[in-house]
């Protein structure tokens, strides 16, 4: 099938023996136009079969109105959800969304730069920048949100939860659970949260009288061996694990 040539503002402006700036002012309801005239014209734009070209509507009003969302994990609930939440709140002020699922954990330059390549307007990262970034932002003017965890990389701002606030409440929620041999699952302990997540755990824990837990990284080759032996013994094995995400959860749960 041979390809379609895209109708644009000025074959409809020719069908309909009108100027495309009457075509432009008709198809956005601007009121400096005759109601039959608008009329007129949408019904040729829709005979036509017309559809609006967003990219040229974007370089004429120097916007995109196109926000990227970075993360590292499709199958990551937690991202699916936020993700969702973001694309309703986007689309009621009238922006849309690009979603980038990067192999990293981290948002670096060249992340960065691949998302100003769509020609966004904004960037909301799950991922920790790296310092790189910062001179990018300053450079492109592309503004970074960090979404779920702090940072201290200049130029970006952040929302998060009280990861810290969140381990001591786990940490409660065990003990009440009649938990006394914690341990905390974690991966990747140099990302914030993950930090601020087991010290409050870890603090929460030490505040009840209990031993310090002990903290595993998922991520280190021997972790089969380590949950082995760390379960080996009923009398000492932990009776209360937290984890630092609902995907370590869902991995020791098939364990």
């Amino acid at each position: 099938m041979a390809k379609r040539t895209r109708v644009t503002i000025t074959d409809v402006a020719r069908a309909a023996q009108v100027t495309p700036q009457t075509v432009s002012r008709a198809l956005r309801g601007a009121p400096d136009i005759s109601e039959q005239t608008r009329e007129r014209v949408l019904k040729i734009a829709s005979e036509l079969h017309y559809v609006k070209n967003n990219t040229a509507t974007s370089l004429r009003r120097g916007s995109t109105r196109l926000i990227a969302v970075i993360y590292d994990n499709l199958i990551n609930m937690y991202f699916s959800i936020m993700t969702d939440r973001i694309q309703h709140c986007l689309k009621e002020r009238g922006y849309s969304m690009l979603t980038m699922s990067l192999r990293s954990v981290r948002l670096d330059r060249e992340a960065y730069l691949s998302a100003l390549s769509y020609n966004v307007d904004g960037i909301i990262s799950f991922l920790e920048p790296e310092e790189d970034i910062s001179a990018a932002i300053r450079a492109y003017h592309v503004p970074v949100l960090l979404l779920g965890r702090r940072t201290e990389v200049q130029n970006i701002d952040y929302i998060r939860s009280d990861d810290e606030e969140g381990g001591r409440l786990a940490a409660n929620r065990l003990y009440e659970s009649g938990c006394r041999r914690l341990v905390c699952l974690t991966g990747m302990p140099e990302l914030t949260c993950a930090y601020d997540r087991f010290r409050g755990f870890r603090e929460g824990a030490v505040a009840l009288g209990l031993d310090e837990p002990t903290a595993i990284d998922v991520d280190a080759s021997d972790l089969d061996a380590r949950l082995m032996s760390l379960f080996r013994s009923p009398d000492q094995s932990p009776d209360g694990v937290f984890c630092f995400n609902d995907m370590i959860a869902f991995e020791l749960l098939s364990f």
